[in-house]
């Protein structure tokens, strides 16, 4: 489990498969990833960051394993 506190506003955030986001910023449980290329707001759950190491964080999923998987929509707060 990594520390909420070590994610950080525009950090770059890469998964297993080297693809690379940007991450916006915390939002609850969940990370709001910065805009994409046609203006749209996607989260993933913060659980699925297994390190943060030099500024970038690290994700356990494939880039496309994190498209077919994130939310469109803000997640409700619990």
């Amino acid at each position: 489990m990594i520390n909420r506190n070590d994610i950080k506003n525009h950090m770059k955030l890469v998964c297993k498969d080297g693809a690379a986001f940007v991450v916006d910023h915390l939002d609850g449980n969940y990370i709001q990833l910065a805009r994409d290329d046609a203006g749209h707001y996607h989260w993933i759950p913060l659980a699925w960051v297994e390190a943060v190491t030099a500024g970038t964080a690290k994700v356990n999923k494939t880039g496309q394993e994190m498209r077919d998987q994130w939310k469109a929509e803000r997640p409700a707060r619990a």
